[in-house]
């Protein structure tokens, strides 16, 4: 696992996260529901997978406010981005290997693009 400093970023496909301070005000925002045993971040609608916090168990939590989201990732063995099927079975893909988190505060974008109608998720 990678020591990441305040502001260091990671991509995994059309998901950027980047480390942010402790204290950020997560406050008020709703708490993603669990969901396979893993935390959904984003699908991927073409090819039916999604990235998803796994390690729950550790007590990790994440959070939306708007199209932003946090994710606290516990002192208890870190955090793992994946990606699996929309249904959380294990899937190959080559592009978008796991990412281990260290413990801290990470903010989650998801890749948007204009369409005259409006900007949209990244069809990954």
């Amino acid at each position: 696992m990678t020591k990441m400093k305040v502001g260091d970023t990671v991509r995994q496909g059309d998901v950027l996260l980047m480390r942010v301070a402790a204290d950020v005000d997560t406050g008020g925002s709703e708490v993603v529901a669990e969901d396979h045993g893993a935390l959904p971040i984003a699908y991927g609608e073409s090819t039916h997978h999604r990235h998803q916090v796994a390690g729950l168990a550790s007590g990790n939590k994440l959070f939306r406010r708007g199209s932003v989201q946090f994710l606290e990732v516990s002192a208890k063995g870190g955090g793992r981005i994946e990606v699996t099927s929309d249904r959380g079975e294990a899937l190959p893909v080559e592009r978008h290997d796991p990412i281990a988190l260290p413990k801290g505060t990470f903010g989650i974008v998801v890749q948007e693009e204009y369409t005259p109608e409006a900007y949209r998720p990244v069809g990954d």
